[in-house]
């Protein structure tokens, strides 16, 4: 095994690290990754390593001490990359601190260029009510696309927050009907499950949503695909 023969193996000490977070061994995991810090050699090599340790913390249930370290690897190298941005925006939900997600995402974007980082900044802007920011971004984007159902639940959510119901409703209907074309009934994608299951719930069919819900926990879906459905779920059910 690569580290009984080396415990300086930085990939193989990472890889450990991950399989122990994802087995619940949070404690082992925080360790493992704390060693990686410690043999880190660079900079680079280092604020990689606080990413992975704010992976592990926050598996571990702890985003207060997790953002300290997302923070702490964006000082040492700004630039940062795609997911470390993700992770960051992450934290800031998890931590009630959705007002500075919009900010985080849009310095990711404009820094990498990143069409994942674009989307996730115009799903940030609409979860903020930022609704008149998003709209003409959602609205060139349904121009250009082929594939639109992401688009039409975006702007429908940018409709319910500036009252047109009725207008969202269509644009709802509409992204279930080319959903349902989509999503591979033996291979499914699982973000499209997760729309799927965002745009039942937006639309009062809160038992079909749960129960897209259900099947991505089931088949291991990861937090950042189930988190705007499963937010959406318990606000409507704690309306």
């Amino acid at each position: 095994m690569a580290l009984e023969r080396n415990v300086n193996f930085t990939v193989a000490r990472r890889e450990m690290t991950r399989i122990l977070s994802k087995k619940g061994k949070h404690k082992q995991a925080i360790l493992c990754a704390e060693k990686v810090i410690i043999n880190a050699l660079t900079k680079r090599e280092k604020s990689s390593a606080m990413i992975l340790l704010a992976e592990v913390l926050s598996n571990a249930g702890e985003p207060s001490e997790a953002i300290k370290y997302s923070s702490a690897a964006f000082e040492l190298y700004p630039n940062g990359k795609i997911e470390w941005y993700l992770l960051h925006a992450r934290l800031l939900r998890e931590m009630k601190r959705d007002g500075e997600r919009p900010e985080t995402l849009h310095t990711g974007y404009q820094a990498t260029g990143s069409i994942v980082l674009r989307n996730a900044w115009i799903d940030s802007l609409l979860e903020c009510h930022q609704y008149e920011t998003a709209l003409p971004i959602i609205e060139k984007e349904l121009l250009e696309s082929r594939l639109k159902s992401s688009w039409r639940l975006r702007r429908a959510k940018a409709y319910i927050g500036t009252g047109k119901v009725n207008a969202a409703m269509k644009d709802l209907r509409m992204c279930l009907k080319e959903l349902n074309q989509r999503i591979h009934p033996r291979n499914p994608d699982m973000t499209l499950i997760a729309d799927r299951g965002l745009a039942h719930a937006l639309l009062g069919n809160i038992n079909t949503a749960k129960n897209d819900l259900t099947h991505l926990v089931q088949i291991g879906a990861d937090k950042w695909i189930t988190a705007s459905l499963q937010k959406a779920i318990n606000s409507i059910e704690n309306q």
